[in-house]
This record gives structure tokens, C-alpha cells and sequence, in this order.
């Protein structure tokens, strides 16, 4: 039986820091048991991301990249 069922969320990966403390952002899909990560070319610190929400923090008071970001990821 095929299925058409699959899963997406976003993930940081913080065992690939840059030196500025940043993590790259990636599209996880799973379907049928496989893995495919798409590279979202945008970083952050991943002591401000949300993993249950998948959502970013900001990183200091009125941070203005944090809600034109959540809307690209959201």
C-alpha cells in the first residue's frame, strides 16, 4: 500500500555552529521512513530557537529579524 503521508518541520543544527555562534536552518521531510533535509540558508542561535514550537527567539529586546524570519519558516 502506498502512502502520501509525510511530515515537515524545521530544524536547527547546533552541532554545525559557525564561529559566530549561529546554527543553519534546515526543512526536514519524512516520507516512507526516509529522511530529506533542505538546506533553508538561514541561520541562527540555537539557544534562541523553539524546538516544539519551531519557532525563533528573539535574541535580544525589539530584534527585528525574529518575526519577518517566523513568517518565512511559519
Amino acid at each position: 500500500m502506498v502512502s502520501n503521508s509525510f511530515t515537515a518541520s524545521i530544524i536547527i543544527q547546533d552541532c554545525k555552529q559557525r564561529a559566530d555562534g549561529e546554527s543553519p536552518m534546515y526543512l526536514q521531510l519524512v516520507a516512507e521512513r526516509k529522511k530529506k533535509l533542505i538546506g533553508l540558508k538561514l541561520y541562527w542561535s540555537a539557544a534562541f530557537f523553539d524546538k516544539k514550537a519551531q519557532m525563533l527567539l528573539p535574541r535580544y529586546k525589539n530584534d527585528p529579524d525574529v518575526m519577518d524570519l517566523n513568517i518565512v519558516i511559519g
